[in-house]
């Protein structure tokens, strides 16, 4: 399809798709167990379709919109999705490998239970967005922006990692628990001490345990 195309409600199955999709509007699609491979898709709008059970590669997507859209189970694969606009949409179940995601902006989208591998995402922003269930492996996010609330570690068993250090669980440990808040003592008329040796150990096992748990992390190097 190329030009003006426009295809609504329409259904394809078991297809194979080649070569260039330009300038079409494509709506109220359901697109099942169909290959689609060494593709363009150029300027198109892609609005309420279902795109269920789909291999995907090698494709080149640009300057598209896809709105309101169902996409399941799916393998997407080496493919290059640049300066496009993602709204509302669903994306579950789902493989994305050895995929760049440029200069797009993915909002109000569910992402669930899906794994990205050896992906880029540069200069992207993602915003009211839920990702769930879902694993990135190596995958690069470049310069993205994420707007709203986002929480990073579903839980405190979830591992996590900065600056390329290994990812660990929610440190923990009974000395990270507060030190005495007791007021200091006077020395004289100016030198303070700690009103206990009790305090003063427990500050500096204190200290200790949270440049522990930032080394664990990666969030300091420790030295």
């Amino acid at each position: 399809m190329s030009g003006d195309s426009v295809a609504i409600g329409v259904a394809y199955r078991d297809q194979n798709l080649d070569g260039s999709t330009n300038g079409a509007t494509i709506t109220s699609y359901a697109i099942r167990s169909s290959t689609i491979a060494a593709s363009t898709i150029t300027g198109s709008v892609l609005s309420g379709c279902t795109i269920s059970g789909v291999t995907f590669s090698a494709d080149y997507v640009t300057g598209a919109t896809v709105t309101a859209s169902t996409i399941t189970a799916n393998t997407i694969t080496a493919n290059t999705i640049t300066s496009s606009t993602m709204s509302a949409d669903l994306l579950t179940g789902s493989t994305v490998t050895a995929s760049t995601v440029n200069a797009n902006t993915i909002t109000g989208n569910t992402i669930s239970s899906n794994t990205l591998s050896a992906n880029v995402m540069s200069g992207s922003t993602l915003a009211t967005s839920t990702i769930t269930g879902s694993t990135l492996t190596t995958a690069q996010i470049v310069s993205p922006v994420i707007s709203g609330t986002c929480t990073i570690g579903a839980t405190i068993t979830n591992a996590l990692g900065f600056y390329g250090s290994t990812p660990a669980t929610q440190p923990t440990s009974a000395n990270q628990a507060a030190a005495a808040a007791t007021a200091p003592v006077s020395v004289s008329a100016t030198q303070w001490g700690f009103s206990t040796s009790t305090q003063a150990q427990a500050i500096l096992t204190l200290v200790n345990q949270l440049r522990s748990d930032l080394v664990t992390l990666g969030i300091i190097k420790g030295s």
